[in-house]
């Protein structure tokens, strides 16, 4: 969802109004996912060790300050729960957080 108001058209967020063009914002986008994964009992311990997570779900947020057609600067979070194996303890949850800046030309 972009939050200036600007259409994203094929993964692309032009701005109406660059920064530095008098006093210009650029375009700020808000985005977000969930995903999850779930493993069966016959990958253990074949391919993993017995103690590890059955499964994971993630959430994620991104927010994106485009001020160019040509420039993006991302900073991005994602939470991950982790599912027990059988009755032993769950993982503690992890969180990431990136920052990233990408130059389209």
């Amino acid at each position: 969802m972009v939050l200036t108001g600007e259409d994203a058209r094929e993964g692309e967020v032009v701005p109406d109004d660059p920064f530095g063009a008098e006093r210009g914002t650029g375009a700020i986008e808000l985005g977000g996912r969930v995903h999850g994964v779930t493993f069966d009992d016959e990958a253990f311990p074949a391919f993993a060790a017995p103690t590890a997570a059955s499964g994971a779900t993630a959430w994620g947020l991104t927010l994106s300050w485009y001020p160019n057609a040509m420039v993006r600067v991302m900073l991005g979070m994602e939470r991950t729960g982790f599912e027990a194996v059988g009755a032993g303890p769950a993982r503690d949850p992890e969180t990431l957080l990136l920052t990233r800046m990408q130059i389209s030309f």
